[in-house]
């Protein structure tokens, strides 16, 4: 019967990525990467180790470059594992189209004094697949940050007063440009480190016809512009966006109105990731509404 020399090996984790909705270490998204360490009573031994990843809790491996590939150098073809001396923290990454809801198992072997011992992690490939969630920031302090403040969270709605006319002087038919009103939505991308595709539409609740002077589509540091549209109501409009944008701002104006609100609802249905074509799977919380509230009618000016 072998011996082993370390009676407990423990697998430990460290994320790679820093955003505000993550893969995690367990449960990776297409396209993540994740650090994955090996904790021994005396981590500065250099023992012969290999790493790899299975499809199998028989140590069966999966596919590389396919499901899988490491960043850490070190991988052997040959072999299909990675081999060193003392590597006891290695960085993987999940394929873009890593097969959703499929078990895996990363496995660490280890021999010292001639006898071998090895440990498999378990990981769940999301079981859902890509997500656009929409958010209605319009009223929100700092959208770019928006972090906990669910005061425009998705499925959440909010109301305002149309923006000021920008040019309020008297044309002798009505304001000589009665404005219009900025809305401000997020889109958050989940389950998925691809680029993607946002599809968004905008329609009014009412049937009350309005019109979309402009569209900015902004990155996650609220100043990169990555599209601009100018669209007529109710048209759907798509963007692809890159892989290090987990989410984006979409800046929407709205012309003003006299003597009627406006409920102006922006739903995300229609977005997937760009490079499996999945398409957002949750539509509970793809649509968020803004109403722009009644502007007072003012018909006229004259004096005598």
């Amino acid at each position: 019967m072998k011996r082993f020399l370390f009676g407990v090996i423990l697998l430990m984790f460290a994320v790679l990525s820093e955003s505000f909705a993550q893969s995690t270490y367990n449960a990776p998204w297409p396209g993540a990467t994740h650090t994955y360490s090996i904790t021994l009573p005396d981590n500065s031994v250099q023992n012969p180790v290999r790493w790899y990843v299975a499809s199998a809790t028989d140590g069966t491996k999966a596919t590389y470059n396919t499901v899988y590939t490491f960043v850490t150098s070190g991988y052997s073809s040959s072999n299909d594992q990675l081999e060193g001396t003392g590597v006891y923290s290695v960085q993987i990454t999940w394929a873009t189209n890593v097969p959703l809801d499929t078990d895996y198992y990363v496995f660490f072997e280890m021999d010292s004094d001639g006898c071998t011992n090895k440990m498999a992690l378990p990981v769940h490939t999301v079981a859902n697949g890509f997500n656009a969630m929409a958010y209605n920031v319009t009223n929100v302090s700092d959208p770019a940050n928006y972090g906990t403040d669910t005061s425009g969270g998705s499925g959440t709605n909010q109301e305002s007063c149309p923006a000021d006319p920008s040019n309020p002087i008297w044309n002798g038919t009505g304001h000589t440009n009665i404005g219009s009103t900025e809305l401000i939505y997020r889109v958050e991308r989940h389950n998925s480190n691809n680029k993607w595709n946002l599809s968004y539409a905008l329609t009014e609740t009412n049937s009350v016809a309005f019109t979309v002077e402009q569209v900015r589509v902004l990155g996650e540091d609220n100043s990169t512009q990555l599209a601009t549209f100018t669209a007529a109501s109710g048209t759907t409009a798509t963007d692809v966006i890159d892989a290090n944008q987990d989410y984006v701002l979409v800046y929407v104006k709205v012309a003003n109105q006299q003597g009627t609100s406006l409920d102006i609802n922006f739903s995300v249905a229609n977005s997937k990731d760009a490079v499996t074509n999945t398409v957002d799977t949750n539509a509970a919380d793809n649509a968020v509404l803004h109403t722009i509230k009644t502007m007072p009618t003012i018909s006229g000016f004259s004096g005598t």
